[in-house]
């Protein structure tokens, strides 16, 4: 929150962001910096890029089988090619090597590595285009 708290300085009105998380999650045990670096990736890839007003909004719901967190931002949408190669490495279809220069997809394969082991390869984590906006979701199969 804090981070979020000085990107929100920085940025101005440019910036703005939501939580909007059921409150039975609160309490939801994740590896650390799960939540952090896609933070981080919104704001360096989507806000940053764009001098128009963007919203970063958190969302955490969940229904009887699955868990669901789901980070999206308003502002410049990654591109389709991108989202393709990122969801290829997150569903093993590519290897983390083919990103070695770019620095891409990193953070995000080290998050999905860490919720296989934490919830013992019950959960995965994607990217999204959807209602305008750029979406990382994760979801956690309930135990």
């Amino acid at each position: 929150m804090q981070y979020l708290n000085i990107q929100q300085v920085r940025l101005g009105n440019r910036f703005s962001y939501t939580f909007e998380v059921e409150e039975d999650l609160l309490s939801l045990q994740l590896p650390s910096f799960t939540l952090q670096p896609i933070l981080e990736n919104s704001i360096l890839y989507g806000v940053s890029k764009t001098f128009d007003s963007c919203d970063l909004q958190v969302l955490g719901y969940s229904n009887s089988t699955h868990i669901y967190l789901e980070l999206s931002n308003s502002g410049m949408f990654i591109e389709r090619q991108r989202l393709t190669e990122i969801n290829e490495l997150l569903q093993g279809k590519r290897e983390l090597s083919d990103f070695q220069g770019t620095h891409n997809g990193f953070a995000l394969y080290n998050i999905k590595e860490r919720l296989q082991i934490l919830f013992n390869k019950k959960a995965t984590i994607h990217m999204a285009l959807q209602d305008n906006r750029t979406k990382t979701i994760i979801c956690i199969e309930r135990s």
